[in-house]
């Protein structure tokens, strides 16, 4: 909880023990410089983040809801509808869209790990992107 704003957020740590191979360290840092560049209803947001001596923060939106996955899994043998399953894709295609719209002169964000634990249905029943630990940028060309 943000004590001056009372605004949840969700808190990802990493431990820096487990980031001492260079090429792990620079994955969280591929993921932050990639979520500082978005902002999209659909994406998870990221409000900041800072390391300390033992751990690095990174401050992001809290999304309340279940994953497609739990959502899937919820609901047993029973198909989702039709109308329903539209929704929830045109708002992933939006979501992907957005990520990969690249001019001449802006790059894109790969988001490369999508499954449907990496998206959350929000108590409004949209969709949100997570986990961009996996994201890289795409440069035009």
């Amino acid at each position: 909880m943000n004590k001056r704003t009372k605004q949840r957020v969700a808190i990802k740590t990493y431990p820096k023990f487990k980031l001492n191979d260079p090429s792990k360290r620079k994955a969280v840092q591929r993921e932050i410089a990639c979520m500082k560049k978005l902002s999209h209803p659909y994406v998870c947001k990221l409000y900041d983040h800072f390391e300390t001596s033992k751990d690095i923060y990174l401050i992001q939106e809290y999304v309340s809801g279940v994953s497609l996955y739990q959502y899937m899994r919820s609901r047993g043998n029973k198909p989702v509808q039709n109308d329903q399953a539209r929704f929830f894709t045109k708002q992933l295609c939006e979501c992907l869209k957005y990520l990969h719209a690249s001019d001449k002169t802006k790059e894109s964000i790969v988001h490369r790990d999508l499954k449907m634990e990496n998206i959350i249905i929000d108590d409004r029943n949209n969709i949100r992107l997570i986990d961009f630990g996996f994201a890289v940028t795409q440069y035009p060309g």
